[in-house]
């Protein structure tokens, strides 16, 4: 059976394309209930094709809703009439749904701001939230160590803005959703640039910890299987010096991925992500660009694990903005500056959109 899939089932349900075949047992055909006390559903997907059978007339099933998502009380209620948990490549689909119908709509208290989009580009910024997390008394780190990979409680002050910015900019420039995942919740509660043993201390820190995670996860899993490649930017701040940004990627290790597709110009080239932003006049680090990472400001567990070096990850660069970068009153802009600088590092590898993602046409990086 194939489905007709629309904006809801593309972005939510990660289904790979608009057009795609499920299988299907005698699901229900499911309408509007007209009824006005209920809020009207959200079409997800649709069927294109229909079931017949010898004395069964024709021509039912098609348009009719397949997938449909709507509110009841203060809850979500998804319905499905296929089977894609029993479909090869859609296993992906009803996890999904759960964490959608278990998510709530985005309010003040909410301790991370998320957004599953459609574009190659990922936002991280795990450190700049103010909030108390309920019921959870702030971490001591009793037994641990300290230091840049160890515990630490220190705020990344004005990152959370900074990173909500640049997704707004990144939507504008590139014509579509970003992906991003951004902690409102203060870092003495839970660190999600650590590994779970240093980042939490309490049960329910962990639950937002690993919310943040499973979404981070199933951004890159949805970019790798829409477009030719990707890249996450986990957004944090540092006191070392105000007027420096610090590229962060173990030394080249978590952008193993584009050098491997175009070259090493494409990491610390001209028009590499560094390069583009040190032309909007950017101070970063290092400089030259080919040059060894700042100690401290290497990358963190983020980008290690969901780098390219690995096989289920992508492109992944940490940027440690010095105060300068993250004042309310240049915040706009340099979310500008970072936005066009992403879309043009994509320009630059002739990479294009393309029917449900994007495509490489060209490789156009050329060594000295």
């Amino acid at each position: 059976m194939e489905l007709q899939v629309h904006a809801g089932g593309l972005e939510r349900l990660s289904l790979p394309n608009d057009r795609t075949t499920v299988y299907y047992h005698q699901g229900p055909l499911l309408a509007p209930a007209n009824k006005p006390d209920l809020e009207d559903y959200e079409e997800w997907a649709s069927f294109a094709t229909e079931v017949t059978k010898a004395g069964v007339p024709g021509g039912v099933m098609p348009g009719k809703t397949a997938i449909a998502a709507g509110r009841f009380g203060e809850g979500r209620v998804l319905a499905i009439s296929p089977h894609p948990e029993r479909t090869a490549g859609l296993d992906n689909v009803i996890p999904a749904a759960v964490r959608w119908a278990a998510a709530k709509d985005v309010t003040e208290s909410d301790p991370i701001v998320f957004q599953i989009g459609d574009l190659p580009v990922v936002i991280s910024a795990p450190h700049g939230g103010t909030m108390k997390l309920p019921g959870v008394v702030p971490r001591t780190g009793e037994g641990l160590e300290s230091g840049p990979a160890g515990f630490r409680v220190v705020r990344d002050g004005g990152t959370e803005e900074l990173a909500m910015e640049v997704s707004r900019q990144l939507a504008v420039r590139m014509n579509g959703k970003p992906s991003f995942v951004i902690s409102r919740i203060h870092r003495r509660y839970v660190d999600f640039n650590r590994p779970a043993n240093i980042a939490v201390e309490a049960p329910s820190a962990q639950v937002v910890y690993d919310q943040y995670h499973q979404t981070l996860s199933e951004s890159v899993r949805k970019i790798r299987s829409r477009h030719a490649c990707g890249l996450l930017i986990d957004i944090h701040g540092q006191g070392t010096s105000a007027s420096t940004v610090y590229r962060g990627t173990s030394n080249g290790l978590t952008v193993s991925g584009m050098q491997s597709m175009f070259s090493e110009e494409s990491f610390h080239g001209p028009n590499s992500l560094s390069g583009l932003l040190k032309k909007q006049g950017w101070t970063m680090h290092p400089d030259p660009l080919d040059g060894k990472e700042q100690s401290g400001f290497t990358g963190g567990y983020i980008v290690r694990t969901y780098g390219s070096h690995r096989a289920d990850g992508i492109d992944a660069i940490q940027l440690e903005f010095g105060a300068d970068y993250r004042k309310a009153a240049v915040r706009e802009r340099v979310a500008k500056q970072l936005a066009d600088s992403v879309a043009e590092y994509f320009e630059h590898r002739a990479i294009v959109p393309a029917t449900g993602g994007t495509q490489l046409l060209r490789t156009i990086e050329v060594k000295p």
